[in-house]
């Protein structure tokens, strides 16, 4: 409890860094290019999105979003480069538009195919601390659901979500 105690300390410095994007509005480009695949929720927008939807948002980041976490998970960074090795995963994505202060983009989770314990071995190694949630699929998907249902993904695949 206490090394988490002490990450959550170092995270929460970091997001008041890193959330003060120069790039101000950059967040409506995304929302412009998938909306369809997003549902709105309490002032965010939130989904799963393929690999190639996640990578197709690429080119609209601000440099600095690439270091992005949801509180002790992997960076955007170490997503993105899941989805470049990994076609068929899926990641559960959020996205605070530019009317708040926070504006991000921000993946909180992913699944991939249970086959691929190399990513899910990496994505443990890139994160500051174990997922809050994680196993099959079929296992986790009560907690995760809770967002309005918005996240879905194939019984055979394995998850990983840092709330």
């Amino acid at each position: 409890m206490f090394v988490r105690e002490k990450v959550r300390k170092k995270e929460n410095l970091i997001h008041a860094v890193e959330r003060t994007y120069k790039r101000r509005g950059f967040t409506d480009a995304i929302l412009e290019r998938l909306r369809p695949r997003f549902v709105y929720s309490f002032g965010t927008y939130s989904s799963e999105l393929e690999s190639n939807e996640l990578l197709s948002i690429k080119d609209l980041l601000p440099p600095e979003q690439f270091k992005e976490r949801q509180n002790a998970s992997p960076t955007l960074a170490d997503f993105m480069e899941v989805a470049e090795k990994e076609p068929k995963a899926l990641f559960m994505t959020y996205i605070v538009p530019k009317g708040r202060p926070d504006e991000r983009v921000t993946v909180e989770g992913a699944c991939v195919p249970q086959e691929r314990k190399d990513l899910i071995d990496f994505l443990h190694k890139k994160a500051l601390y174990p997922p809050d949630e994680e196993g099959p699929w079929h296992k986790i998907k009560a907690t995760v659901g809770m967002h309005d249902g918005a996240y879905q993904a194939p019984e055979e695949y394995y998850c990983m979500w840092w709330d």
